[in-house]
């Protein structure tokens, strides 16, 4: 019969292998030891019974040496029951632990933008910036910018996500919100052209533009008046010869956990 430490690489090897079944079923045979009991939670997560991964995870909080990562699978799971309070209290402190995981700001902010906390993004991401992280959340931080008013920097983060591609619509649709707020009015119409061709049938895109196009039109030397707060140029992203404004890729697009 194996012992417990014999148990302990099989594990590892099942959890390396996402074979999360398997896992559940062989670290259930040693309900007593915390370290295969943290095998356990973790199939569990896995198979989205996050309930159950929480009890385990809190029974063994004072007994295991992985506390850190204990704190990020509770705050995952309590993220994925929709319990907000705790997710950012337990993602928070893994963050300040474990400041280089490469996806702790990215989910961090990504809890925060369900309560609007854009201030605590604004200092996650500057956080993310310190600590040269290769996964920057520059989408959920240029619409936190947005939202507290800070369009120069704002703009900024617009450019290096479209930098990086082009194609995001989404982007080039908050990019030209940001130019309107700035009035930079031409270019903010060249933006939201560019949104609209990449997404024809968005009818958010088209309404904002309509807007925009009829006020050119009623309202004498609107598109030509000066800006009203001024930005660092290009202002809009290079069309050939792309540079990187930082040496910063932007987050995943997809993550298993999330």
């Amino acid at each position: 019969m194996d012992t417990d430490r014999d148990l302990v690489p099989e594990l590892e090897n099942l959890y390396e292998n996402k074979d999360w079944e398997h896992l559940l079923a062989r670290s259930s045979e040693s309900p007593q030891d915390p370290e295969i009991q943290y095998y356990r939670a973790l199939a569990m997560q896995q198979l989205h019974r996050f309930q159950e991964a929480i009890k385990i995870f809190e029974s063994i909080y004072s007994h295991i040496g992985v506390l850190r990562e204990i704190d990020y699978n509770l705050g995952l799971c309590h993220y994925h029951l929709s319990n907000i309070e705790p997710s950012i209290d337990y993602l928070r402190r893994y963050m300040y632990s474990n400041p280089s995981h490469p996806y702790i700001y990215f989910h961090l902010v990504k809890v925060m933008l369900v309560k609007k906390l854009h201030t605590d993004i604004d200092d996650v991401c500057e956080r993310a910036v310190v600590w040269r992280s290769k996964k920057i959340p520059y989408r959920i931080w240029a619409y936190s910018l947005y939202q507290l008013k800070k369009y120069k920097e704002a703009h900024g983060k617009c450019l290096i996500i479209l930098e990086k591609n082009k194609e995001e619509h989404a982007i080039w649709f908050l990019l030209g919100k940001v130019l309107r707020r700035c009035k930079y009015i031409k270019e903010c119409r060249a933006a939201f052209e560019k949104c609209c061709a990449l997404d024809p049938e968005n009818l958010k895109y088209k309404k904002r533009y309509e807007s925009l196009i009829t006020k050119i039109a009623t309202k004498r030397d609107y598109s030509s008046a000066k800006p009203k707060i001024q930005l660092d140029t290009p202002i809009l992203p290079k069309t050939a010869g792309i540079k990187f404004l930082e040496n910063r890729g932007c987050e995943d697009l997809f993550c298993r956990l999330f």
